[in-house]
């Protein structure tokens, strides 16, 4: 899976590339995703590339990285994430631009994802898929990849010439497989109420054991940072 990851990102580099030296490069820019490692229960700084490939397409894709010592937001207070806790996310995109001479631009997009999760989660409960029973223990090594993808929509404003704000939701469907072990001290819990409807809760993905596929919500609030690539010529 990393492998395959590692090729589709060269592979978009490779396109960006090819396209740096047309007339748009004035517009190509770089991302900063102000809430993954703010207002999410896994934080990660997800960082992210941007090419124009003509007058209305975008071609870009993120990748963000989270662990305990890089958190700055709720969640190691909150005990969703531990001392050994690690998130990888790799995203490419396409834009569609509708109104691309006015300042504030409409687009719609779509994009895939991947996330791989880890940790060693401390005094929990988890549902095991072989009896199908709620187990509560004092700590165990957990294991998450999330895929999916999402259509989006949002607005590129600007706050001056080099710097703006992307504002984006979308809807999508999201696939996750979660895996525990190492479990210690596991005790029946004949008391926990598990969601009985298609929505999860919260905390499921901490909790279900297996594969599942849901709803995916999206919101995004970047920050980008517009840049000019020079050519050989100048």
């Amino acid at each position: 899976m990393k492998k395959t990851l590692l090729l589709v990102f060269i592979f978009i580099l490779s396109i960006n590339a090819a396209y740096g030296q047309n007339a748009f490069d004035k517009n190509n820019f770089f991302t900063l995703n102000l809430i993954s490692p703010t207002f999410s229960y896994t934080p990660r700084w997800n960082l992210g590339h941007h090419t124009f490939i003509n007058k209305q397409f975008v071609l870009g894709a993120e990748i963000g990285f989270g662990s305990y010592a890089t958190t700055i937001n709720f969640a190691p207070d909150s005990n969703w994430i531990y001392n050994e806790y690690k998130s990888f996310e790799f995203s490419p995109e396409l834009k569609y631009l509708f109104n691309i001479n006015q300042k504030t631009k409409r687009f719609i997009s779509f994009d895939v994802f991947y996330i791989y999760h880890t940790d060693n989660l401390k005094n929990k409960t988890y549902a095991d898929q072989t009896d199908m029973n709620f187990y509560n223990y004092e700590s165990a090594d957990y294991q998450r990849n999330k895929f999916g993808f999402n259509l989006n929509y949002g607005l590129i404003t600007t706050l001056s010439k080099k710097i703006g704000i992307i504002y984006k939701i979308g809807l999508g469907l999201k696939m996750r497989s979660v895996k525990f072990s190492n479990i210690v001290n596991p005790t029946i819990d004949n008391y926990y109420e598990e969601s009985d409807t298609f929505f999860t809760t919260i905390n499921d993905f901490q909790v279900i054991e297996g594969f599942h596929t849901n709803i995916n919500f999206n919101f995004e609030l970047q920050l980008y940072f517009k840049y000019k690539k020079k050519s050989l010529t100048d």
